[in-house]
């Protein structure tokens, strides 16, 4: 069984603190942000400490495969509103998959995001163009995996069929 929980990466330890608060759990894979959620800032990755939580990973049994990334939510690429929301999303989605690449895991969840009171449509459309804007350009060979939001206001992806 695969079991794990959300962790923080913060302090001085940054993702090798991410697998060792996982551990304190007794779980065997866990989520994580690259940075706040709800901004753009971030460390460079040569100061996340990926070699010290890759080396406790493997002596602990957490397989990297199995490790999850969270984009901010502030990626909103369902935004036809907002052009520049929208160019935002994409740029920085881009930036969270190379960071994704960077530390070696191929697992990211991201919320699609909300339309802005321009329809579910118009939403689902824009998210199919925007993840192809974002795949194209993109040498990530991981998975992008779009996690349901909880359908108020104008939020995409409540529904199974969206």
């Amino acid at each position: 069984m695969i079991i794990g929980s959300h962790v923080s990466m913060s302090g001085k330890d940054m993702l090798l603190g991410s697998v060792k608060e996982a551990l304190s759990y007794g779980a065997n894979t866990f989520m994580f942000y690259t940075g706040a959620p709800q901004n753009t800032r971030r460390k460079k990755t040569s100061e996340l400490k990926i070699d010290e939580a890759k080396a406790l990973m493997k002596e602990s049994g957490i397989e990297l495969k199995n490790v999850v990334v969270h984009a901010p939510y502030i990626i909103n690429l369902a935004n036809t509103v907002k052009i520049e929301t929208y160019e935002l999303a994409v740029r920085f989605l881009k930036e969270e998959l190379q960071r994704c690449a960077d530390i070696g895991t191929s697992i990211l969840v991201l919320h699609p995001g909300s339309h802005v009171q321009a329809g579910d449509e118009a939403g689902l459309q824009q998210i199919v163009k925007g993840l192809n804007d974002v795949l194209k350009d993109t040498p990530y060979q991981g998975k992008i995996a779009l996690e349901t939001m909880a359908g108020k206001g104008s939020e995409v992806g409540s529904k199974f069929e969206e």
